[in-house]
């Protein structure tokens, strides 16, 4: 009997879209994006069960949920508790430093604890604006469930030009700078 080939449904890689921003934010963690009018934020819960807390801050740092057509509905408690472990130096302090007081942020809660993997919420932003996705997590060890990780998709209304993208802070000072010649 002849055996079968598999059949290629798809290409390998998706073509790069440079409209198309991914961020991780990992258990127990926060991470901030920048947002531009007509961008549209997606909140992922990949994994399911994971609750979310989405505070929106204003250019100076005001809370701003209205930016993308919500109304914060709690406590940003991972925020909180980041200004409490010393987590004030880098992502923290700037963020402090452009006006968001850790102690007194709002945010809007998506999902719950039974909500099923793959589960979004979208929202469509109105005016700039910066978006702080927490994923709050409790200690295992006191029965509490662990934390997963979230993503967040931002999908541009206009896409940024390579020259606009930041990299990121190198991870250490080089130890050993040198050209090597053909």
């Amino acid at each position: 009997a002849a055996a079968t080939r598999p059949v290629v449904i798809g290409n390998g890689l998706l073509p790069i879209d440079r409209s198309l921003e991914s961020h991780w934010v990992r258990p127990g963690a926060a991470t901030a994006v920048r947002l531009r009018p007509d961008d549209l934020l997606t909140v992922l819960n990949r994994d399911g069960g994971q609750i979310a807390e989405l505070t929106v801050l204003d250019a100076e740092g005001g809370e701003d949920a209205a930016a993308i057509g919500a109304r914060a509905d709690g406590e940003a408690t991972v925020l909180r508790g980041l200004s409490g472990n010393g987590g004030a130096e880098g992502f923290l302090g700037q963020l402090h430093a452009s006006g968001l007081i850790p102690d007194e942020a709002k945010a809007l809660r998506l999902f719950a604890a039974d909500t099923p993997r793959g589960a979004t919420e979208t929202f469509t932003v109105e005016r700039e604006a910066t978006a702080i996705v927490a994923a709050p997590g409790g200690r295992v060890v006191e029965g509490d469930w662990p934390a997963s990780p979230l993503m967040v998709e931002v999908k541009r209304a206009t896409p940024r030009a390579f020259d606009e993208v930041e990299l990121p802070a190198p991870l250490a000072e080089p130890r050993l700078d040198f050209r090597v010649d053909k």
